[in-house]
């Protein structure tokens, strides 16, 4: 894969900035670390899902209290997947 920066079109980048109040630099990192869990799927589509017990084992995760919203948002939509948009 490319620079991490060439992953989403500058609209994306600016689409994500608006929806989670996050920097670019902060939107790259986060998808750096969620592409880190499977490199191989999320270098194909950079929409795969992903299971989310691979997501919540993500240190950032086990840690805060984000985890507890995480597995609340799984539960109440029923997936065991998780795409970078959510």
């Amino acid at each position: 894969m490319g620079g991490s920066a060439s992953v989403f079109s500058e609209e994306e980048l600016e689409d994500y900035q608006e929806l989670t109040y996050f920097t670019k630099k902060e939107i790259v990192h986060v998808f750096k670390r969620f592409r880190e869990l499977e490199p191989e799927r999320l270098d194909k589509d950079k929409r795969a899902k992903i299971t989310i017990d691979k997501v919540l084992n993500l240190e950032e995760l086990r840690v805060s209290v984000m985890r507890f919203w995480c597995q609340l948002f799984f539960c109440l939509r029923k997936s065991a997947r998780w795409c970078f948009a959510q």
